[in-house]
């Protein structure tokens, strides 16, 4: 089943996300997708669409996707799948990364890399959830996205926006910590 990158998916089904423009990949993809009971999302080129739609699987072609799509995509790797603490980043870093990342996120969905662009940044993930493979081996492809969906959970990147409320809530928890008992007595009462 493809999709329209727009509309909301079925958090029970498997997602295969792709970033690329090979027909003969897309229509294998398909295939696969309805035998498997997946949705296969299709991102548009030169965006960073690949942040918000992680699925289960991730296929990209960085030259389809754009240097400077993957380039974003890459810094978001870096910023999910680091163990960053708190003290570490002035209160306006710390507001900026509180308003899309839970501390302690990461993003390790598979991905599977088909150009063969080596002047492309590498992301950031742990051994084995990094895969190459040339762009005509649609078998070989085909063949992992199968095993990678069959032993995923649906939905598998822990990251996701926070609500206004959890922001604000996080907020007010990270000043407590850094407030004297006396701050906080009077930080407690103003709220």
């Amino acid at each position: 089943m493809k999709r329209n990158i727009y509309e909301f998916s079925d958090k029970s089904k498997k997602e295969i996300v792709v970033a690329s423009d090979s027909n003969k990949l897309i229509k294998a993809l398909e295939k696969l997708a309805d035998k498997e009971e997946a949705e296969l999302c299709l991102l548009r080129k030169d965006t960073p669409d690949i942040i918000v739609f992680s699925g289960n699987v991730r296929i990209v072609d960085r030259e389809f996707l754009g240097r400077e799509a993957w380039d974003v995509f890459c810094e978001y790797l870096k910023d999910v799948n680091t163990d960053w603490e708190v003290s570490d980043f002035t209160e306006a870093e710390l507001a900026e990364r509180l308003d899309i990342y839970f501390e302690g996120t990461y993003d390790r969905t598979p991905l599977i890399i088909i150009d063969e662009k080596s002047e492309f940044a590498l992301p950031r993930y742990t051994k084995g959830d990094v895969f190459y493979i040339k762009k005509d081996s649609v078998e070989l492809i085909t063949a992992l996205v199968r095993r990678i969906i069959k032993n995923s959970e649906s939905q598998s990147s822990k990251v996701r926006a926070l609500t206004a409320e959890e922001k604000k809530e996080i907020q007010t928890q990270k000043q407590k910590e850094y407030l004297s008992k006396e701050e906080k007595s009077e930080f407690e009462k103003s709220n």
